[in-house]
């Protein structure tokens, strides 16, 4: 009775031991995608969350077992339920703003989708967690190859200095309206020398490139400087 009762158990842990690797190939094909287009949250990232979410989603689901009777219940749900929390400052980390755009997203909406495909995993629902990955593979696959045949226009923050007898808008208007790049906003400070700091957001078309910012600058005779904006 004894052996029957270990063999049985036995099974049972090795039926829960093989969510966490088919959880982790789950999370390393999403990691893949994203590594593979180089992004800070890759395969390692993606396996470990897949298999956290996992884990605990399995103790959430089983681990209590042996306390449970007469006078002890509990909800199976709660400790999954903080899973959904955590990620949240996991997936907040590999966000950033730049200038006026924002950078981050998608790769934070994997690592949650991760933790969705863990848990799914975890609880026993093997298909609707392969399915998902399948899903976002695709999604991600598509849409990354459509960016470049429909890449979308870029903006670039650029610090020049003039004189401050220039009229900046009709220096810039001279210097962009050839190549299409449009001025979404100008704010421009005195500085020392009788110079002018002008700060300019400006976006770039389909086919524009920030490289060409140094080429259509060069020859402006009013600009003594140009800085290319990083932060």
């Amino acid at each position: 009775m004894m052996d029957l009762i270990s063999e049985q158990f036995l099974i049972e842990q090795l039926l829960l031991l093989v969510r966490l690797p088919v959880a982790a190939l789950c999370g390393a094909m999403i990691g893949y995608e994203r590594e593979n287009n180089r992004k800070l949250a890759g395969i390692r990232t993606h396996s470990i969350v897949a298999i956290a979410a996992t884990l605990i989603t399995i103790i959430s689901k089983y681990g209590f077992n042996d306390i449970i009777g007469d006078y002890v219940s509990f909800d199976p749900s709660r400790i999954a339920s903080g899973i959904v929390t955590a990620i949240g400052f996991l997936g907040a980390g590999v966000i950033f703003t730049r200038k006026v755009s924002v950078s981050g997203l998608t790769t934070s909406a994997g690592l949650w989708a991760t933790v969705g495909i863990g848990m799914a995993i975890g609880a026993g629902m093997y298909l609707p967690g392969i399915v998902c990955t399948g899903l976002i593979l695709l999604l991600q696959f598509i849409f990354q190859r459509s960016s470049h045949i429909l890449k979308s226009p870029t903006v670039e923050k650029l610090v020049l200095q003039v004189d401050e007898e220039v009229d900046v808008m009709k220096v810039a208007e001279r210097a962009f309206t050839p190549y299409h790049v449009k001025i979404i906003s100008v704010t421009v400070h005195r500085i020392r020398d009788h110079r002018l700091e002008v700060k300019l957001f400006v976006t770039f078309p389909e086919s524009g490139s920030v490289k060409q910012i140094f080429t259509i600058m060069k020859d402006i005779p009013e600009i003594i400087s140009i800085d290319l904006s990083l932060d």
